[in-house]
């Protein structure tokens, strides 16, 4: 979905019309953060810029990476959307090394919602991943989730007031 730039960020709850009828309520976050599928950067083709997301489903004991690029020194900041956006995911995020070596790890914060953030600053130049999994390994099917990596800015759990519900 693209939305026009004139679109203030935040969480929207959205609906598809047809003539069939109308879809249950969808939670959908604007922000100004590229987003891919899932897979979209593997450990062959690490993100090299940020700040950077991907998005899909999990269920069970899946695992989903986003490989990237950072430098000695570099700020990386991992979160999870989930319970955000209506998953019965209960999600933990963690930043680890190329060889699997955890850096950061966070799992439920009250702050965000149930969801998920944490930081690290980057020890050597290199490839790391941010993970996203489900504390338990026993995430229900087909639960959304986005995970978004960069030098990100505080967050809060609300984004804003739409239709006079807060998200």
């Amino acid at each position: 979905v693209t939305v026009d730039a004139s679109v203030v960020p935040g969480r929207y709850l959205a609906r598809c019309v047809t003539r069939a009828g109308v879809s249950n309520a969808l939670i959908l976050t604007v922000d100004r953060v590229p987003v891919a599928a899932e897979g979209a950067y593997p450990e062959t083709a690490p993100a090299a810029a940020f700040p950077v997301s991907i998005s899909g489903l999990i269920s069970g004991t899946e695992q989903k990476r986003l490989w990237f690029q950072g430098k000695a020194g570099q700020k990386v900041v991992a979160e999870v959307e989930a319970r955000r956006i209506g998953s019965k995911l209960d999600p933990v995020v963690e930043i680890r090394s190329q060889a699997g070596a955890p850096l950061a790890i966070q799992w439920q914060q009250s702050e965000l919602s149930g969801d998920a953030r944490t930081a690290v600053v980057l020890p050597a130049d290199g490839i790391y991943y941010a993970e996203v999994h489900d504390l338990q390994f026993q995430s229900p099917g087909g639960s959304p989730w986005r995970l978004l990596v960069g030098d990100l800015p505080p967050r809060n759990k609300r984004l804003g007031i739409v239709g006079g519900i807060a998200l």
